[in-house]
């Protein structure tokens, strides 16, 4: 294995987790919108 490499894979690893973490971010914050809508649409 090239000398590198293993530092190239954490990087990449760590920008991947970086983006999972983001998506997960915005999706809770969609669900969070949608029932702060149902609460209000219910009153």
């Amino acid at each position: 294995m090239p000398k590198g490499y293993g530092i190239l894979q954490t990087e990449t690893n760590q920008i991947v987790q970086m983006i999972s973490l983001n998506k997960y971010k915005i999706f809770v914050g969609l669900i969070k919108k949608i029932e702060l809508f149902q609460i209000y649409s219910d009153i």
